[in-house]
């Protein structure tokens, strides 16, 4: 296992748009040179300009895997760059089928536990100039995932990640993904609902599923 933390990237929430539209937004995340401390809560000097939908301890670190830009670079004839899906860490030797929820890295100094899948939303679109890109994004499983911090440090672009603890091995970022978008498949939700490391928006919705049968 060869993983290694090729970039982090932070940016503070700014309102973004034109006359008709605005919105406010941290997704224009700018690359980190050196060590940065992370807390529970992410990066010092990162943001979120959707409180209700970012940020917070589940979602205190944003990955996507460096290779996903170098589909899309291939897809799209793009030069995109680490931090262009609004990112946190951008990783290398890595992808979603390599990650559970509940699984514990050490990177840098800091100690790490994966807590869900991250959801594409309609601000990829507007900052890549894709209508829908969203939904290219399900359908490939190229969507990224969150941290937790459960011990704060400091991290360096060009760290090696080391993956400590795989508790859950069934709970695949793919799964999880799988889970979201089959809505009408309640076998599903009841296996993840209980998942103790899986964020709490995420079994709520599942006991919403559930209940709702």
């Amino acid at each position: 296992m060869d993983w290694m933390l090729k970039s982090i990237q932070v940016a503070t929430p700014k309102m973004h748009g034109d006359g008709e539209k605005t919105w406010e937004t941290g997704i224009f995340k700018q690359p980190v040179s050196g060590a940065i401390a992370v807390s529970t809560l992410g990066l010092k000097g990162d943001g979120v300009g959707d409180t209700k939908n970012h940020g917070g301890p589940d979602k205190a670190v944003c990955c996507h895997p460096w290779q996903h830009h170098e589909y899309w670079n291939t897809y799209f004839q793009w030069n995109l760059q680490p931090g262009a899906f609004g990112e946190n860490f951008t990783l290398a030797g890595l992808t979603e089928q390599d990650v559970c929820v509940g699984d514990i890295w050490q990177v840098g100094s800091a100690r790490f536990q994966v807590s869900q899948p991250r959801v594409p939303c309609w601000k990829q679109d507007n900052k890549l100039g894709v209508p829908n890109f969203q939904k290219k994004v399900k359908e490939t499983d190229r969507t990224g995932f969150y941290l937790r911090v459960l011990q704060e440090g400091v991290v360096t672009p060009g760290d090696p990640i080391q993956r400590l603890e795989r508790p859950y091995p069934k709970a695949g970022i793919i799964r999880l993904n799988r889970a979201l978008n089959e809505k009408d498949n309640p076998a599903l939700a009841e296996e993840f609902v209980n998942l103790e490391p899986l964020a709490e928006s995420w079994r709520n919705m599942f006991q919403r599923r559930i209940r709702g049968r």
